[in-house]
């Protein structure tokens, strides 16, 4: 009996051992399969860009990659975003205009005129005025006025005499001619069209108006060069919040790891790109760097899709 009880001991042993071994080789199996299947991630960014500002993915690959089976980069073009319309400032500045020699500022303008014209009148001749004899005044002196009359009499007696009717004449001039300036007749002018609403328009002469006969106006001349200082105080502008859209990305170029690869994957690119196959430029471990630039401002989206072995 012992005998017999012996070996089905061992029996039993050797069948525990026998399902251990099966276990064991199923998971060295599985680690083998595990050590060869493949791992992918995706990695993206957006971002606005022009020509030196570009959209940059970093990718790494670990150290212990068998191999990367494959890469590929997708591009998505869009047009520039920003989130505010207005910046703020502050501080306060003195802008200063100057002018070099002597020189006049132009107060006023004369629409549509060239140039002015000089005009001399026709001579008129020696000439003089006479007052209007009527009608009849008289000049006299307040009561008791005291008169030199050249007399050496202390008290002289002054008669007034009535005037009368009478003129005074002027001295006579010479012949002579008065000159002055008149503007060249212009071809339209400001005109208000509607009153009720204050705007102004320009009318041609055909529609029966007149031109508007005025000179140009300026200060006097200045003497010498001098400046005109105009102060600017301390202020503020407020942000003004709001999606301000502008151009789109265009004739994007690709640099991978500081080499241009724009002509290798078909670019430059001016329209959305699927699956460029980046596989061959990537250093196998370690970290890769993707430049994407816009020749335009604009914003770009990326993707970039990595599949490798690991263990």
């Amino acid at each position: 009996m012992n005998g017999e009880h012996s070996r089905d001991d061992l029996s039993r042993q050797l069948s525990a051992l026998q399902d251990q071994f099966a276990i064991y080789q199923r998971d060295q199996e599985y680690l083998q399969s595990v050590a060869d299947m493949k791992r992918a991630w995706l990695e993206r960014g957006e971002d606005n860009v022009d020509a030196s500002h570009p959209l940059v993915l970093d990718l790494y690959i670990p150290p212990e990659t068998k191999k990367v089976k494959r890469a590929f980069l997708r591009l998505r073009l869009k047009p520039f975003r920003a989130y505010s319309t207005g910046a703020a400032s502050g501080g306060g500045a003195a802008v200063t205009s100057s002018a070099s020699g002597v020189h006049r500022h132009r107060m006023f303008a004369l629409e549509g005129l060239s140039d002015l014209e000089t005009v001399a009148s026709a001579g008129a001749g020696g000439h003089g005025h006479t007052t209007d004899s009527a009608p009849t005044h008289n000049h006299g002196v307040t009561g008791g006025t005291l008169l030199a009359t050249g007399t050496s009499d202390p008290h002289p007696t002054v008669t007034w005499v009535e005037s009368g009717a009478h003129s005074h004449a002027t001295d006579a001039v010479a012949d002579h001619t008065h000159t002055y300036f008149k503007p060249k007749r212009a071809t339209t002018y400001h005109a208000l069209i509607d009153p009720g609403k204050l705007q102004y328009g320009i009318v041609a002469f055909s529609e029966g108006y007149s031109a508007v006969n005025a000179f140009d106006l300026y200060t006097y001349d200045a003497a010498a060069s001098h400046d005109h200082a105009v102060a600017i105080p301390s202020h503020t502008h407020g942000m003004t919040y709001g999606i301000y859209a502008s151009t789109t990305a265009s004739a994007v170029q690709v640099a991978i790891n500081g080499t241009n690869r724009t002509a290798a994957l078909g670019g430059p690119f001016s329209t959305d790109a699927d699956s460029l196959d980046i596989t061959q430029y990537l250093t196998p471990t370690g970290w890769n760097t993707v430049e994407l630039g816009s020749a335009t401002l604009g914003r770009l989206g990326a993707t970039a899709f990595v599949e490798l072995y690991l263990p």
